[in-house]
């Protein structure tokens, strides 16, 4: 069990993060051989902000995360992450919602995977190198702002080079918002907003309901799918 002062930086490669919280403490269960290796792991922190030395910052009243071997499943771990009530710090909120039209805080961020491994999740993992990924199975994964809503769920596999190849099943209300904060965060041209909204607004009239999507997101070739429409590189899914 490890609890960690109530101050503590992170420091990466690309930003340092400071960290504060009222509580932060932690468990981890290992296997009793020589290796180490994880048998399941759990986080609480409560009254958490983050400032990073990138300008952003954000607030949370409670984070959770946890990961135990998945029953049954060789070299794959459930993983989920948890925070409620989030507010984002004026940086990210003027990027995010530039007209201030959204609550000051983001209800809920939930993810729930079973995350496959190339090897076991053991002390080498510290010492060594990072296993690679080779599978992520999204149960559930989710995120409410106000009227904005996202859910999704599916099945990647991740090849040695980090790229991704599968589905997920992605419903989004009150899409012409986020797409609207997408332009104005830099996320898509401006130039591309209208045909962006012509094309998401068919796959809106195919899911029934104007303000709501519910299509597919696929990665093959290394190019993310919306439905049919290319919407950008598909993400690299390498552990540093």
């Amino acid at each position: 069990i490890v609890v960690w002062p109530d101050d503590q930086t992170i420091a990466t490669p690309f930003q340092r993060i400071s960290v504060s919280a009222s509580k932060m403490r932690a468990s981890i269960v290992v296997k009793p051989n020589d290796a180490l290796e994880l048998d399941r792991a759990n986080l609480l922190m409560e009254g958490v902000t983050f400032n990073s030395s990138d300008g952003w910052a954000a607030t949370f009243d409670t984070l959770t995360a946890g990961v135990r071997e998945t029953v049954d499943v060789p070299l794959s771990y459930d993983m989920a992450v948890e925070a409620n009530k989030l507010i984002p710090g004026d940086e990210l909120r003027n990027l995010l919602d530039q007209g201030g039209t959204l609550p000051d805080h983001i209800d809920e961020m939930r993810v729930d995977t079973a995350v496959s491994f190339a090897r076991p999740l053991d002390i080498r993992a510290i010492e060594e190198a990072r296993p690679d990924i080779t599978r992520i199975k999204v149960k559930d994964a989710r995120g409410s702002w106000g009227e904005l809503a996202v859910r999704a769920s599916g099945e990647v596999d991740v090849d040695r080079t980090g790229q991704p190849t599968g589905e997920l099943l992605v419903k989004a209300r009150n899409w012409r918002e986020m797409l609207r904060m997408a332009v104005d965060a830099g996320g898509v041209p401006a130039e591309m907003e209208g045909t962006s909204e012509m094309a998401l607004g068919l796959l809106a009239s195919l899911s029934g309901s104007s303000d709501s999507i519910d299509a597919p997101l696929s990665f093959r070739n290394g190019t993310t799918y919306l439905g049919i429409i290319p919407i950008g590189e598909a993400p690299r899914l390498n552990l540093r």
